[in-house]
């Protein structure tokens, strides 16, 4: 008896726990869209996913406790992870669902300009304000609160924004958008550099973090096709193995100050910039581009092949070769 009645007793205080203990008390805030129809456990569900609650189930528990007069509304809420569920509940209830946020998308392999044109032209601030922001302040900013920024030698945040779909208050926002894609960041790549055991010789154990998302970038932006992603990985690694210019076009175009190019000329492979990887040898100093968790997989496992050279073919698709005569082959 003495034994359920403390069990009983363990169950409680566990739903207690759930129920009244906000599972952060100083997390950021984040956008819930709850769809037309949603049962108080499917929003529970919803907020679960977002780490908002720690148990749907406690959640709905509570809302058919409760016995609520009024219904949990549909719509778009911004919310506080440091909310209790009453809270939640009461907020879900009497919150009109129709929080005034911009809407915005970075696609992978996007770049901080590519990625400023983007929220100038939502209105959050003006091109040349979010580059000087993201490039030479941000990271004094930020570097206490994600202290994986501390690994990189560079002030800018090149590399480390999350490519995602956000949605952001117009108050203070670009300072609201940075904080939510180094989260994301935070929340998606770290764990994948986390859990990847640094085994004699692979990338975890010859480089840095920002080193293995620097050759992410280099993948993110020459793989067309995702399943190429780790020939190219080792392609580059390769190439760095035997202390060989890593040679990739991308770099070429961003030394550039440029997004984009239709093709990249041997007089372009002359510019003096120490992201001009034809001119000089090892990494560059930061990543070029935004990097998706399969680009970053790819980094950090490369396929066990012998390339050193790949050319793009006119599918989207590249051929791979061990040896420079193999490489200039493929070219005739």
């Amino acid at each position: 008896i003495y034994g359920l009645i403390s069990g009983s007793v363990i169950a409680v205080m566990t739903i207690m726990y759930y129920c009244y203990t906000p599972v952060s008390l100083n997390g950021p805030k984040k956008v819930i869209v709850i769809p037309k129809g949603s049962t108080s456990y499917q929003i529970g569900t919803i907020l679960k996913n977002k780490n908002l609650i720690r148990s749907a189930r406690v959640f709905y528990g509570y809302s058919r406790l409760r016995g609520s007069d009024a219904p949990l509304r549909a719509g778009t809420f911004l919310i506080s992870p440091t909310h209790s569920i009453p809270q939640l509940i009461q907020l879900l209830q009497t919150d009109s669902g129709s929080h005034h946020l911009t809407r915005i998308t970075f696609p992978e392999g996007y770049n901080i300009w590519e990625m400023a044109k983007r929220l100038e032209k939502k209105g959050v601030s003006d091109y040349d304000t979010i580059i000087d922001y993201w490039h030479k302040k941000a990271k004094k900013d930020f570097e206490a609160e994600y202290p994986f920024l501390k690994e990189s030698t560079v002030e800018t945040l090149e590399g480390y924004l999350y490519p995602e779909t956000y949605y952001i208050p117009k108050e203070n926002a670009l300072r609201t958008i940075t904080r939510l894609m180094l989260t994301e960041f935070q929340n998606r790549i770290m764990p994948l550099w986390i859990n990847n055991p640094a085994v004699k010789g692979s990338p975890k154990a010859r480089f840095n973090l920002h080193q293995v998302l620097t050759i992410g970038s280099l993948i993110e932006k020459e793989a067309r096709l995702k399943s190429e992603m780790p020939l190219i990985s080792a392609v580059f690694y390769n190439r760095l193995r035997q202390r060989m210019q890593l040679a990739a076009d991308p770099t070429i175009v961003y030394a550039m100050g440029k997004s984009h190019k239709g093709r990249v000329y041997y007089k372009d492979t002359k510019i003096d910039s120490p992201y001009n990887t034809y001119k000089y040898t090892g990494f560059m100093p930061s990543p070029i581009s935004s990097v998706s968790d399969r680009a970053f997989i790819a980094s950090l496992t490369p396929k066990k092949v012998s390339y050193f050279f790949f050319v793009a073919n006119k599918d989207g698709s590249h051929t791979f070769t061990n040896t420079y005569r193999e490489h200039l082959n493929t070219q005739k």
